[in-house]
C-alpha cells in the first residue's frame, strides 16, 4: 500500500477538520445575508405600507380643504320639508354638514346641475365617510352619494372658531351654529329668518384619531361669509 505520508500535497483531500470549519463558514455567511434580506424586505414593506396611508391621509385633507374654503351660506331644506330649514353650516361635534360652492360641470353632463353642492362628513363604522347630494333642498327620495375617504378611524370631531362682531373676541365653539348669535333685522327683509340659518365660522377644525398616527389637526379657513351676502343683496 502507499503510504499517504509520502504523496505530494498536491494530491491530498480536504480533511474532515477542514470540511467541517468550512460548512460552519459558509452557514454563518448563509445566516448573515437571509438576516439582511429578511430585514430589507421587512423595511420596504413597511415603508409600503406607510406611504400607502400616508397618500390615503393627504388625499382626506385635501378633500376637506377644498370642501371647507367653499363654503357658502345658503340653508337648504330637509327631506322631512319641515318648517325649519339646516342651516348652511350644521354641527353636533361628531360630524359637519354644509353647503359649498364651485361644484364644476362637466363639458358631457347631457343635463346641466347647480353648481352648489351639500356636503356631509361622519365616521361610519370606523371610516371617515364624504357624502353629498346632487340636490340642495332634499325631497323624501333623495339620496346620498357616499366615498370612504379614509379607513381605520378611531374619533372624529370638530371645532369652529369665529370672531365676535362687536368686540372681536375669537371664540370656540363644539357645535355649530352658536347659541348665542347677534341680533340682526337687516336680513329678514332678504326673506332670511334667522341669522343661524346663514352664520359661519371663520375655521374649522377636525380632530382626527387613528391607531397609527395618533391624534391629528388640521384648521381651515372659511374664505366666503355670511356678511359678503348681504352686502350683495343690499341688506
Amino acid at each position: 500500500m502507499l503510504d499517504s505520508k509520502r504523496l505530494p500535497s498536491s494530491n491530498r483531500g480536504f480533511t474532515l477538520i477542514e470540511l467541517l470549519v468550512s460548512m460552519a463558514v459558509y452557514a454563518i455567511m448563509a445566516g448573515g445575508m437571509y438576516m439582511v434580506f429578511n430585514n430589507f424586505s421587512t423595511v420596504k414593506t413597511i415603508t409600503d405600507r406607510d406611504s400607502v396611508r400616508l397618500a390615503e391621509l393627504q388625499r382626506a385633507f385635501a378633500f376637506i380643504k377644498k370642501d371647507i374654503s367653499a363654503i357658502i351660506p345658503r340653508s337648504v331644506k330637509d327631506e322631512f320639508e319641515g318648517d325649519n330649514p339646516l342651516s348652511a353650516l350644521t354641527s353636533t361635534g361628531d360630524f359637519i354638514e354644509f353647503t359649498r360652492g364651485g361644484w364644476i360641470n362637466p363639458l358631457f353632463l347631457k343635463h346641466k346641475r347647480s353648481e352648489l353642492q351639500r356636503v356631509r362628513y361622519a365616521l361610519e363604522e370606523g371610516s371617515l365617510k364624504r357624502n353629498y347630494w346632487y340636490v340642495l333642498d332634499r325631497a323624501p327620495d333623495s339620496v346620498s352619494r357616499g366615498l370612504d375617504l379614509l379607513d381605520n378611524v378611531e374619533e372624529l370631531s370638530f371645532t369652529f372658531w369665529y370672531h365676535k362682531a362687536d368686540s372681536g373676541e375669537l371664540v370656540e365653539e363644539q357645535e355649530w351654529p352658536p347659541t348665542d348669535l347677534p341680533s340682526a333685522p337687516n336680513i329678514v327683509p332678504c326673506g332670511i329668518d334667522h341669522l343661524k340659518d346663514i352664520f359661519l365660522p371663520d375655521i374649522v377644525q377636525i380632530n382626527i384619531v387613528t391607531p397609527d398616527y395618533g391624534k391629528m389637526v388640521r384648521k381651515f379657513s372659511v374664505l366666503s361669509t355670511y356678511s359678503d351676502m348681504l352686502i350683495e343683496k343690499g341688506c
